[in-house]
């Protein structure tokens, strides 16, 4: 059947080229992802595509493999991704991993209390009240007053 050109292999071709199709750039096998490949699917999928450049944007896998050659790889799995400029797009010119920068967050909700603005985790520390609890409270429709006094 080689010979008379009905097929190209043994049957390894197929397996190679199933492999290929589903591998696009090399950073994912079945469930097997480099950190650097989920990082750039995080960056992606939370961000707005405008705060992320274009060529990292591309399709069939090109967006990655230019994201890969502009950073490298993740240098160990403290560094993450951040942006120099807050403000910038995320970028081969903005962007860099880094182990030095403090992960701050973002705060999930803010709320008044006493005419001062504070997030809920500010609030929980300063009023000794669980962070978790004050969450549940003010999930359940509590005043934020009522929410951040202590148990008992």
């Amino acid at each position: 059947m080689l010979k008379s050109g009905r097929t190209v292999s043994c049957g390894c071709f197929r397996i190679e080229k199933t492999v290929d199709r589903f591998t696009l750039h090399g950073a994912k096998r079945s469930t097997r992802r480099l950190p650097e490949y989920q990082a750039w699917q995080s960056l992606l999928h939370r961000n707005n595509a405008l705060l992320v450049c274009p060529t990292w944007r591309l399709p069939d896998g090109e967006g990655f493999t230019q994201f890969f050659r502009d950073l490298g790889r993740r240098p160990s799995l403290k560094h993450r991704l951040v942006r120099m400029n807050a403000d910038g797009p995320y970028s081969a010119e903005n962007s860099l991993w880094s182990d030095s920068v403090p992960r701050l967050g973002v705060p999930r909700r803010n709320i008044r209390i006493h005419n001062v603005d504070m997030t809920l985790r500010e609030a929980a520390a300063r009023f000794g009240v669980p962070y978790a609890l004050l969450c549940r409270r003010l999930q359940r429709g509590w005043s934020a007053e009522r929410a951040i006094r202590p148990l008992g």
